[in-house]
């Protein structure tokens, strides 16, 4: 018999868990309160499907809603809805639906929910509530409500959905279950038992087995840079399981001798028990056959069934010359040093792997990402080393199109060309193919960061996930931390900091509280729609902690940009360099104030001092004589810094902005159309150049209240300020009126 209540309270328990991959049949009965027999009978008799069918089912479900309402990417569904491999949701999907996700459009909806109807009806089990009585007169009345209860029940079911969906994201910031996945995994550092320093070759087996086990879908595989903190250590298995957040743990050996190989390898569960172990000794040439066996093995003993794509890939191999194989893994030994030298040294060999293969796409992609990562070079240098990227990955591509590294290469050059589109959508492609990338999630968490507030919710679910894949990660961890204060959860980030702290120097702990303490100054400043209420809260801070002297420097930012309040900006910039002069960041900080304020003698008798240069950069000592001539009106000087090639990509404003002093309209149309400015800057530009209608367009299109307190603080802004639409600008951001615009 059909149970209308019954389908409809377990529909909510699943969707209460539906980011849990892990979430089945056990833990359905258990939430339910059935036994898993009871279970799979009441939800056979009223749907005719197993307990996995109909999770599934609605997954699916759900899946298709999102994607008709929401502008998640199919990838970023796929985990929302509980599957852990974007490949293995679009097959699902696919079988379910009849076409794929990215097929999927409003034209065959109907087709598709139609074709779903009509299956749902033909697989009802005989004794379901439509079918207890054959009769005509019976079937023709239970037509006639089907007419009206159906669309009912849809309604129902949406209107269910789309709270259970907003419960979930609303109220949840980790998309993720805390606990341990059952289908996680971490491959620790094999160790090297040769009698000759085989190192390189060991650290090899071990990435590559990795990589072939990131490959098979349901599999979160831990990221080598977190695992690899294992490799001297005495920890034990359930502790290392339990730090990391896997249930099962690879570990083993290797031992080459002449031209043979010996492997060991185990899988151990978190309890320390001995799931499968087994030894390869096969001649060199074999290896690759080899990792795919592990690979292989590993993947039936967690009951995971490969596709036939899987197989596949795990049969693929990357290169079938072997001494063009050796010296990939020698190059990868020397590039994960980190050096200029070793760098060097690996785009040397990487190019040997490449003259002996010359179809071997993964040594064009782990040789651009030597030129992207060898970055102690001079500017000119590096403009020829993304060429060199470009012209590597595009080859690799060309030769192996399904090479998701090579996406997350390409994706890190689009981001060093400032086109972040290009890049979100390389690293897009690179989680298609490899849902276990933290590079990417990470890179895609950085851009859904900086954008609109549903993107923040993006950046939280990708940093999520990135904080899963590579737990140890500084960047990671440090990144989600910001993400969580950007989305406003401050008492989340301070249990999660907490939480990781023993991670970071104590020169990061200082930042990141100063980071949150500066989050805390907003939080109160937009619940009371004033930001005069940070400057009081810094205050407040400062009889707490004197010493510190991020307050100081937060207070002085905010008189200037709060209040375009020089005076106080300078004496509170005055006390952080007082601090320690030492340090650039509070020299630099001292400098902008004093050129604020028209301090030229004393700004230039800083800048002449030996310490400001050993202190900054060379760039950055560019732009500060470039603000130095700017402030004093010397424009003709100012444009001559401006054209430095040090002054290139990001700098480009610095000209932009003394062209339309210059009132060359030309010049700073060529630098706009670089896109390489943000709104604000744009809006200053427009500003010097009086054109209004441009400067408020950019103005009201920042959503960064520290880019328009910026602007504010900008003497461009002074003919605007006693303006209506200023002054309406301000206080739709909660800025206050002060004399500056009566």
């Amino acid at each position: 018999m059909y149970d209308a209540n019954f389908i409809e309270k377990v529909q909510q328990i699943i969707l209460e868990h539906l980011q849990d991959e892990n979430f089945g049949v056990d833990n359905l009965a258990s939430e339910i309160g059935f036994s898993k027999s009871q279970l799979l009978r009441k939800i056979k008799a009223s749907t005719g499907k197993t307990i996995s069918e109909f999770i599934k089912e609605t997954r699916l479900k759900e899946a298709l809603r999102l994607i008709k309402e929401t502008d998640y990417t199919a990838s970023e569904i796929s985990y929302l809805v509980g599957f852990s491999s974007p490949s293995y949701f679009n097959k699902c999907f696919h079988e379910f639906f009849g076409v794929t996700p990215g097929d999927y459009n409003t034209e065959n909806d109907e087709a598709i929910l139609s074709d779903k109807s009509k299956e749902s009806n033909s697989s009802e089990p005989k004794d379901s509530i439509l079918e207890i009585n054959k009769t005509e007169e019976i079937q023709e009345a239970s037509s006639k409500r089907k007419k009206f209860i159906i669309p009912s029940i849809i309604l129902l079911l949406i209107i269910a959905f789309t709270y259970y969906f907003y419960a979930n994201y609303t109220n949840k910031t980790t998309f993720f279950n805390k606990g341990a996945n059952k289908k996680s995994i971490a491959v620790l550092p094999f160790k090297d038992v040769s009698q000759e320093d085989t190192q390189w070759f060991c650290d090899g087996i071990t990435e590559n087995i990795l990589f072939k086990l990131s490959q098979i879908s349901g599999l979160t595989v831990i990221s080598r840079t977190s695992s690899d903190s294992y490799r001297e250590t005495d920890k034990k298995i359930p502790r290392i399981a339990k730090e990391l957040g896997v249930s099962y743990i690879v570990e083993g050996s290797v031992t080459i001798h002449d031209d043979e190989v010996k492997i060991n390898t185990q899988l151990i569960n978190s309890k320390d028990e001995h799931i499968w172990s087994n030894e390869y000794t096969d001649s060199f040439k074999d290896i690759f056959t080899i990792q795919k066996n592990v690979a292989e093995q590993i993947a039936e003993q967690l009951q995971i069934d490969l596709t036939l794509e899987e197989q596949k890939s795990l049969s693929s191999f990357p290169t079938e010359n072997l001494a063009a194989y050796k010296n990939y893994l020698k190059a990868r030994s020397f590039a994960e040093k980190g050096t200029k030298e070793d760098f060097d040294l690996s785009i040397d060999l990487y190019q040997q792997s490449i003259d002996l293969d010359p179809n071997f796409a993964d040594a064009y992609t782990e040789m651009a990402l030597s030129y992207i990562n060898n970055r102690n070079v001079d500017i000119n240098n590096w403009n020829q080393n993304l060429n060199k990227v470009s012209q590597l990955v595009d080859k690799a591509l060309s030769i192996n199109p399904d090479l998701a590294k090579a996406y997350s290469a390409k994706g890190i050059l689009n981001i060093y060309r400032y086109k972040d589109k290009e890049a979100k959508d390389n690293f897009e492609k690179a989680l298609e193919l490899n849902s276990n990338d933290a590079i990417a999630h990470q890179t895609l968490a950085n851009y859904y960061s900086r954008r609109n507030s549903e993107d923040l919710n993006k950046g939280l679910y990708h940093i999520n996930k990135a904080a899963e894949l590579d737990p140890f990660s500084l960047r990671i961890n440090n990144i989600k931390i910001r993400i969580l204060l950007e989305n406003g959860k401050i008492i989340e980030a301070e249990e999660y900091f907490n939480k990781k702290s023993s991670l970071f120097s104590n020169k990061a702990k200082i930042s990141i509280k100063n980071r949150i303490i500066g989050f805390k100054a907003k939080a109160i400043s937009i619940e009371k729609k004033d930001w005069n209420e940070a400057i009081k809260f810094y205050h407040d801070e400062i009889k707490k902690d004197s010493q510190n002297v991020y307050i100081y420097s937060a207070l002085g930012a905010a008189y200037n940009g709060i209040l375009n309040d020089k005076s106080n900006f300078l004496k509170n910039a005055k006390i952080v360099y007082e601090f320690d002069s030492t340090n650039g960041r509070n020299m630099t900080f001292y400098l902008r104030a004093l050129l604020d304020n028209e301090k030229f003698i004393e700004t230039k008798r800083i800048m002449d001092n030996n310490n400001f240069k050993n202190l900054i950069s060379d760039e950055l000592e560019l732009v500060f004589l470039f603000n130095y001539y700017y402030e004093k009106r010397d424009y003709d000087k100012a444009l001559e810094i401006a054209n430095n090639p040090l002054m290139q990509g990001p700098y480009s404003v610095l000209k932009a902005v003394v062209l339309a002093e210059k009132g060359d309209i030309n010049g700073v149309r060529k630098i706009l159309d670089l896109n390489m400015m943000d709104n604000i800057y744009k809006a200053s530009v427009f500003a010097i150049l009086e054109d209004r209608d441009s400067m408020y367009y950019y103005l009201e299109n920042e959503k960064n209240i520290y880019q328009i307190r910026e602007f504010n603080s900008l003497k461009a802004a002074n003919p605007y300020r006693k303006e209506e639409r200023y002054k309406a600008f301000l206080k739709k951001n909660y800025l206050p009126i002060t004399h500056w615009n009566e």
